[in-house]
């Protein structure tokens, strides 16, 4: 009897986590595109929206949402060990439009973060041991200025082109 109990436990749980892993990348999605949707909003207010910088802006957040299923943390640390890339989002000459954009990849920055440490199971297993230690503060600051450099670099559109045309299309689900 206590074999079929933590039988029918186990195969709950790995149901509820595959639901999981589908559920947190439609979220992570979600909040990309509603991030590129107050950009836009923005923008349109401002009357940037033929400033390239925004334009590039834009093609990336495209780009992290398409890739969001295989955006772990061994995947980014694999891009930023072999070496960041160069940055590929060019400078607004409006500071207003500038301080929209940066806040903006901020924003991207802070929910990728999020994702990776508390939505991933790379995440889950990792962070209690952070938690358990006094460099939690360090760890935590590292990670922002480590998830903002991948933002910003051309990795993002680079793992769109790594990631095969049937894992975009979602059929490995």
């Amino acid at each position: 009897m206590f074999l079929f109990v933590l039988g029918v436990a186990g195969l709950s749980l790995l149901i509820t986590y595959a639901w999981w892993v589908r559920f947190r990348v439609i979220s992570f999605r979600q909040d990309i595109y509603q991030l590129r949707g107050v950009l836009f909003d923005k923008a349109l207010s401002l009357n940037a929206l033929d400033d390239p910088a925004y334009r590039k802006l834009r093609e990336h957040l495209n780009s992290i949402a398409t890739v969001a299923e295989w955006i772990t943390i061994p995947i980014v640390a694999r891009y930023l060990n072999s070496g960041v890339g160069p940055k590929v989002l060019p400078q607004s000459s409006s500071p207003v439009v500038q301080e929209l954009l940066d806040n903006t990849i901020e924003e991207c920055a802070s929910r990728l973060q999020h994702y990776l440490m508390f939505e991933t199971l790379t995440g889950l297993i990792s962070w209690p041991i952070v938690v358990g230690s006094s460099i939690q503060d360090t760890v935590s600051e590292q990670a922002r200025k480590w998830v903002r450099r991948w933002v910003v670099s051309s990795r993002p559109k680079e793992l769109v082109d790594w990631v095969p045309l049937s894992g975009r299309l979602g059929l490995f689900w």
